[in-house]
């Protein structure tokens, strides 16, 4: 209990410095706010099925067995996009298959919107 407590409070204090920002937690945690990249974590896969999505927003590719990745909870238009590529398996990592409409979709939202 002890441990929630400081934890809680850890994230209350970084909220407060970074104005609501993205929290780090792990070395590996990618922001719903730069999930393009791909980032990918410490374990290696064998197949898509070991691999989930994760985060507030669902824009987060990782191993099905590593720890959550904690993001803000906050939705921009061009997350809709992730909704047509898959979280797989590639070269042992688990990352978004990104295709050529899913960039333009990013990119279409990003300009209708103004980069929100």
């Amino acid at each position: 209990m002890k441990g929630i407590i400081i934890l809680l409070l850890c994230i209350a204090v970084a909220f407060a410095i970074t104005g609501c920002e993205e929290v780090v937690l792990e070395p590996d945690v990618v922001s719903d706010d730069e999930p393009i990249g791909g980032k990918r974590g410490t374990l290696s896969c064998t197949g898509d099925s070991d691999c989930v999505t994760g985060g507030c927003s669902g824009t987060i590719c990782q191993h099905k067995d590593s720890e959550p990745i904690m993001t803000t909870c906050e939705f921009k238009p061009e997350y809709a996009c992730y909704k047509q590529i898959e979280c797989k398996c590639i070269s042992n990592g688990c990352v978004w298959d990104k295709t050529a409409e899913f960039e333009m979709c990013v990119q279409d939202l990003r300009q209708k919107t103004g980069g929100i």
